[in-house]
């Protein structure tokens, strides 16, 4: 499996890792503590191929330059070549897509001396290889080098002995256009995974929901990144209370619909919260070690289900 596969691949697993982690905690299936796990794991399985990189992303075939690095797959045949130059002090600019390390990158870059190019190097290596070619009608351009100044060097005479081009560097005029074209593209992209980011947002901001219901010996409180089981035999007293001040989350979700997990405020301390915030009435229940306030999605199912709950209990019988 070569580098730009395992890269892939890692971020294929992540993006699917978070995906279904934001999935499970709106639905309610896991708490907030097994998300961040899910985190923790997502994280893990983006930057782990980063760490068995071949190193090796640049070689000649018969007639062809071959690179073969992350997100940067591509041949140049030898025919294809119109310049050929080894520059020093190299700038790789601006990363567009790809893989951008401590040194080394690969990928769509950008850079006020190419323009938009594509990218297999490392900056510690103080010289680097510029190939202007032609492919689909398109000039373009690549810059590469290899583990160290000499091997590069030798590589860029045979790259140029091969294809016969000449050794000039890239149009001054040229590369500001590409420059401009390829700012454009790197802006796309930035304004394209803000709005993403904006969509994801707002569908956390518009999930949740808090349930309840009352068991033969238990009560059973089901809430996004809540829920509770209360034995009956544990619960002191029950009241059915308006204007509630919630206080503050310690840890949970508090966005235009819900109130959820852990909360503290001055009258109940540490206690657990799962409300709807449209709905001003609410339970509170008092255990033996423990405070829970929950309510439904209207007044009247919250006062209903509370009359049912107080008949459920020995002591209000």
């Amino acid at each position: 499996m070569d580098d730009s596969v395992k890269i892939g691949a890692g971020i294929a697993a992540s993006v699917v890792i978070i995906f279904s982690g934001i999935a499970l905690l709106a639905t309610g299936i896991i708490g907030t503590t097994a998300f961040l796990v899910l985190i923790a794991v997502a994280v893990v399985a983006c930057l782990a191929p980063f760490a068995l990189l071949k190193g090796e992303w640049v070689r000649l075939g018969d007639d062809r330059i071959v690179i073969s690095a992350p997100m940067a797959k591509l041949e140049i045949p030898f025919s294809d070549i119109t310049s050929v130059s080894c520059e020093r002090d190299f700038e790789f600019g601006l990363r567009a897509w790809g893989y951008g390390g401590i040194r080394r990158g690969s990928g769509d870059f950008v850079n006020k001396s190419l323009g938009d190019y594509t990218l297999a190097g490392d900056s510690g290596i103080p010289v680097m290889i510029v190939v202007s070619y032609m492919q689909g009608g398109k000039a373009r351009r690549a810059a590469f080098n290899q583990k160290d100044e000499t091997t590069t060097v030798a590589l860029y005479e045979s790259i140029r002995n091969g294809s016969g081009a000449e050794s000039k560097p890239v149009d001054p005029e040229e590369a500001a256009k590409r420059l401009r074209s390829g700012k454009l593209a790197i802006g796309g992209i930035v304004a394209g995974s803000l709005a993403v980011t904006a969509v994801i947002i707002a569908a956390v901001m518009l999930v949740g929901s808090v349930s309840a219901s009352l068991g033969d010996d238990s009560l059973s409180i089901d809430a996004t990144m809540m829920h509770e089981t209360v034995d009956y035999s544990d619960i002191v007293s029950v009241e059915l209370r308006d204007g509630v001040s919630y206080g503050g989350r310690v840890m949970g979700l508090s966005n235009g619909i819900v109130s959820t997990g852990d909360f503290r405020n001055s009258e109940f301390g540490d206690y657990r919260l799962a409300v709807y915030k449209s709905v001003s009435s609410c339970i509170v229940v008092h255990t033996t070690d423990r405070v829970i306030v929950f309510n439904l999605d209207n007044d009247e199912k919250t006062t209903s289900f509370f009359a049912e709950l107080q008949q459920r209990l020995p002591s209000y019988r």
